[in-house]
């Protein structure tokens, strides 16, 4: 009896734990929401010594200021 409390508590913490990791923010009503044109792009080949540059095209679709704090590549 002890096990099985502690096996079905266990699912439910993992449950949990899994909605939380994986769910999507959505945005709160009210804020600023950010959208892009586009989230990726493609250099193709390049050589050597060449500098790159893209401009991603962002609109902010929510109702107050948007602000970015840090951005980051992957």
């Amino acid at each position: 009896m002890k096990v099985q409390r502690i096996i079905g508590l266990l699912a439910v913490f993992i449950f949990i734990a899994a909605y939380l990791l994986f769910s999507q923010e959505k945005p709160q009503e009210g804020g600023a929401h950010i959208e892009f044109s586009a989230t990726k792009y493609d250099f193709g080949t390049v050589g050597r010594d060449k500098i790159l540059e893209h401009t991603f095209k962002f609109t902010n679709t929510g109702n107050d200021t948007l602000r970015i704090h840090r951005v980051k590549s992957s």
